[in-house]
C-alpha cells in the first residue's frame, strides 16, 4: 500500500501542490477550513484528485468547521473519502485511526488539556495500524522555533500521546505508524523517526514562516 501524506497546508492556493499516485491520501489537519465557504472549495479538490484511491482527513486546530460536527455526517464513502475525528476506517487489512485534538494553546479548534487527552487517547483502537494525529508525542518531531527569537526552541507535542506509546511499549503491543504534522518544519529539520517499534513522521509542508517547504511524504505499508 503506497500513502501519500501531508498536512499544514493553511491556505486554498496550496492546492495546487502535486499529489502523487497513489492508494492512500492522508491529510493531518490544519487546512483553514473556517466556514462553509472554505469547505465546499476544499471538498471540490478532494473530489478532483483522481490518482487518489481513498482520502483520510483530520482535521486540525485552525479547522473550525469540523469543531462541532463528526466523521459520519462529514464522510463520503461512495468516494472513499473518509473524515476520522476520533473514529477509524480499515482499508484493505489495515486499519487507520485519527484524531484531531492537541494540548491547548490559546484558543483554537479541537484543543484540551493533557488530562482530557489521556482519556481519549486512551479511545484509540487497540488493532491500530496507521495512528493519524494532528500532533506529535511530546519530545518526537515536535520542537519548534520561536518566530522572533530563531534561535530557540520549546517542545511542543502531547505529554498524553507520549505516555501512550510508553504504555504500548510495556505492554509489548506491536509497533505502529504515528503520522501528524501541527508543527512546521524547516528543510533541513528531520521529519522521520523511529524510535524501538514505532514510527514517526512529521509531515507538514510549511515552515514556520508559513512557505511551503517540504514535500509530499511517501510511506510503502
Amino acid at each position: 500500500m503506497k500513502i501519500a501524506a501531508i498536512s499544514d497546508l493553511h491556505q486554498p492556493s496550496a492546492y495546487s501542490i502535486k499529489i502523487p499516485e497513489c492508494d492512500v491520501l492522508i491529510m493531518a489537519g490544519d487546512f483553514e477550513i473556517k466556514d462553509s465557504i472554505y469547505y465546499l472549495q476544499f471538498s471540490m479538490w478532494l473530489h478532483s484528485l483522481d490518482q487518489v484511491k481513498y482520502k483520510l482527513i483530520v482535521p486540525g486546530n485552525h479547522d473550525w468547521y469540523f469543531q462541532d460536527k463528526n466523521s459520519k455526517e462529514l464522510s463520503e464513502k461512495k468516494y472513499n473519502i473518509h473524515y476520522l475525528i476520533d473514529s477509524k476506517v480499515k482499508i484493505d487489512g489495515v486499519t487507520f485511526y485519527g484524531t484531531p485534538y492537541t494540548p491547548t494553546f490559546m484558543n483554537w479548534a479541537f484543543m484540551e488539556s493533557e488530562e482530557q487527552l489521556e482519556k481519549r487517547y486512551a479511545k484509540i483502537h487497540k488493532d491500530t495500524d496507521v495512528l493519524i494525529t494532528h500532533g506529535p508525542p511530546r519530545g518526537i518531531l515536535d520542537d519548534v522555533r520561536d518566530r522572533y527569537k530563531k534561535q530557540e526552541r520549546r517542545n511542543c507535542g502531547s505529554e498524553a500521546l507520549a505516555e501512550w506509546f510508553q504504555k504500548r511499549y510495556k505492554e509489548n503491543k506491536p509497533g505502529i505508524i504515528n503520522i501528524f504534522g501541527h508543527i512546521h518544519r524547516e528543510e533541513s529539520d528531520a521529519k522521520f523517526k523511529r524510535i524501538i517499534k514505532d514510527t514517526f513522521y512529521n509531515v507538514s509542508l510549511m515552515n514556520n514562516d508559513y512557505d511551503i517547504v517540504n514535500p509530499v511524504t511517501i510511506i510503502e505499508v
